[in-house]
Formats: structure tokens, sequence, C-alpha cells
């Protein structure tokens, strides 16, 4: 069973994507740099927390958040929040 959270997955061993997708993942050279604002944000992404949630914590406006988001995803070439999370740890953007 699939778990919501990709840390939980990695964590648990799991994977979010098949062993090829996996392999070009790790195998891109230079990731994309992030500003701190979005690491904060993919960060709290990464821990599971709503836009809004993240709004509250860093006191701004959820549109704020989802436009950094969006940000975030076209940098990594990500689809959803949940694939930017599994790209930007696997990048080592982002610690487990």
């Amino acid at each position: 069973m699939r778990r919501s959270c990709v840390l939980c997955w990695r964590a648990a061993g799991e994977t979010a994507f098949s062993p090829e997708i996996e392999a070009m993942i790790a195998s891109e050279p230079n990731p994309p740099a992030l500003t701190e604002r979005q690491q904060d944000i993919l960060e709290a992404t990464s821990r599971g927390l709503s836009s809004e949630q993240i709004a509250a914590k860093l006191d701004i406006s959820t549109y704020a958040v989802n436009q950094h988001i969006d940000a975030v995803r076209r940098k990594l070439g990500a689809q959803s929040r949940t694939e930017a999370v599994a790209i930007a740890i696997k990048k080592h953007l982002l610690k487990v």
C-alpha cells in the first residue's frame, strides 16, 4: 500500500517511480537552484502540509505558496507536488 507522504515512502524503502525513472532522475547533473523560500515551501510540502498550513506557518498567502510550488515543479520538471518532492530528494535538494 502506498503512503501519502513521500518521506514515509523513502523511510519504508519504497520508491515513487519505476526503476528506469529513478535512474534517469539520479543521473541528471546540476540540480536547479531553488530560492530559500522555495526550499522552505518544498520542505513543508514534503512533511505533508497543505498550502493553507504552509501559508499560515510562513505568514504568506495561499496564492503565494501555490505560486512557489508551481515554480518548483517547473524547475524540477515535475507534474505534481509529490513528484517534485520525490525528485528533490533524489537530487539531494531535500534531506530525508
